[in-house]
């Protein structure tokens, strides 16, 4: 257990009214947001400021300072700023968004009663704000401050991009046997119109797409057809080359008017067929939903290079022609070492070069030990979930940085997801780890993909009382589906299965 640090001490001796004799300097701040930028800067929106909260203040020396005092040490506030026509930035308190170009600059400022006894580092100070990690300028001892990316609001209002977050995705709701009425929610964040917003599924029936109002997916392919409408279309219309992305994936345009576009998504097949196969003596891995999940024990062919063609060597020609549907990738078991090149392959193989790859979410079980080198190198990789309170080590054959994708990683905002108590660890054995964002959710280990212990048909899943069925991030589900299940029993037992 850490010594106490000096700051408890310092506290104690101001409430005593003693003098601390020195300073202990802040490193790390984690804070909260609240609402995002985003949703404030809009055209014709009031001027309103977002408010912070800090959960957690640490030192030099990694002690965490206690949670219920963070807040009065440590203030965070912002104020807006204009750019003026003579180039001059100028403080905007009142009044609504209008068009130009505007910034935020954040504060942080220690408390004229604690600065007796801390200071900001002179050091690097992380600032870890709603997961996202940045950059922040030291102006003295006891403020430090950053200035927010520009943000430019048209001359006009006219609506030429809509961005907007959809919960749950919509690639997790086509699943066979699904009501067709369920639909996600979907919520603009960028701009204060359209005003209405409705959605339908759609399925391919020869070369024509047909409604489906009713019923449940069926095997075939599908997409969500979505339309935006503004109500007040004189002064805000739709510009006819219009943009939409939810979830950060663009929508084809397939009917525009100057109050209301009507966009499709991606196409989705539904089917329920799933794919597997051994991996030598030590594994299994499955498909299905667009899911690949690879159950190993111990340390893969650690020999494999790009061109290794022999597939009882370089495992990934198993499914490397499932890689451009394979949109997350989950790799559970015990003292698992991933080999090199796990889904990189270029040469005269079955696929002959690396394929177009689109996997957004990695999960690694609290049994992954080790990665290879360019083993997770994926182009559009988004989230990254680790169980282990210890990171896996990367490999550095090369240099380091060369397990992921660096610039991608920086591209694509990616952020990785832990459990309580690990941030620490990963940040500090390997750099490569800093090139993510580390999001503020902790993980719950109850949920851990450690390993599948057996495979189940749905009759025989639940064989003593339970308490519940999850999936691997701990959403709870009404009944057992494909992939692997969480069950929960009431002795306070969990157990991993792969149901077929």
């Amino acid at each position: 257990m850490k010594k106490l640090f000096t700051l408890i001490l310092a506290i104690a001796a101001f409430a005593m009214g003693a003098q601390a004799l020195t300073k202990d300097k802040i490193a790390y701040i984690d804070a909260v947001r609240a609402p995002v930028y985003s949703t404030i800067i809009k055209y014709g929106a009031p001027i309103t400021l977002p408010e912070i909260n800090i959960t957690a203040l640490r030192t030099e020396t990694d002690a965490v300072i206690p949670e219920e005092t963070v807040n009065d040490i440590v203030k965070g506030s912002f104020e807006w700023q204009k750019l003026s026509s003579e180039g001059e930035w100028y403080t905007v308190s009142s009044g609504e968004f209008t068009s130009g170009i505007w910034r935020a600059v954040c504060y942080f400022t220690i408390d004229d009663d604690y600065s007796k006894y801390v200071e900001f580092s002179e050091g690097w100070i992380q600032v870890v704000i709603n997961g996202y990690s940045e950059s922040y300028s030291r102006i003295s001892e006891t403020c430090i401050m950053r200035v927010v990316n520009r943000f430019m609001l048209p001359e006009s209002s006219s609506i030429d991009l809509i961005e907007a977050v959809a919960k749950p995705d919509f690639q997790t709701i086509p699943k066979l046997g699904e009501s067709v009425t369920t639909k996600p929610d979907v919520t603009i964040t960028n701009t204060l119109y359209p005003d209405y917003y409705d959605c339908n599924w759609t399925k391919k029936v020869g070369d024509e797409w047909e409604y489906v109002e009713e019923g449940e997916f069926t095997e075939g392919t599908w997409r969500a057809e979505a339309t935006f409408i503004t109500e007040n279309y004189r002064d805000h219309p739709m510009e006819w080359n219009i943009k939409v992305f939810i979830n950060g994936v663009e929508w084809e345009v397939v009917n525009w008017q100057q109050n209301y576009v009507t966009v499709v998504s991606p196409e989705y097949t539904v089917g329920e067929t799933m794919i597997s196969g051994k991996l030598g003596t030590q594994g299994m891995w499955y498909f299905e939903d667009g899911v690949l999940t690879v159950d190993y024990i111990g340390q893969m062919p650690w020999d494999c290079t790009r061109q290794t063609t022999d597939p009882e060597v370089a495992y990934r020609l198993k499914w490397i022609d499932l890689l451009p549907q394979i949109k997350e990738i989950v790799i559970t078991g015990e003292n698992v070492e991933i080999q090199p090149y796990f889904l990189y392959y270029e040469g005269d193989g079955p696929s002959g070069s690396h394929p177009d790859d689109h996997v957004k979410k990695l999960t690694l079980g609290s049994g992954v030990k080790k990665v290879g080198k360019q083993a997770l190198t994926l182009y559009d990789l988004k989230d990254v979930y680790c169980y282990g309170i210890e990171p896996p080590e990367l490999s550095s054959d090369t240099g380091g940085s060369n397990c992921f994708w660096k610039s991608r990683i920086q591209a694509n905002v990616a952020f990785l997801h832990l459990v309580p108590g690990a941030s620490t660890n990963y940040f500090r054995t390997d750099r490569e780890w800093i090139n993510f964002n580390l999001w503020a959710h902790a993980l719950d280990p109850a949920d851990d993909p450690v390993g599948v212990n057996e495979v189940h048909s749905s009759e025989s899943i639940v064989h003593r009382e339970s308490s519940g069925i999850y999936d691997i991030l701990g959403c709870k589900l009404d009944k057992p589906q494909r992939g692997i299940n969480i069950i929960r029993y009431s002795d306070g037992t969990s157990k991993k299965v792969l149901m077929k």
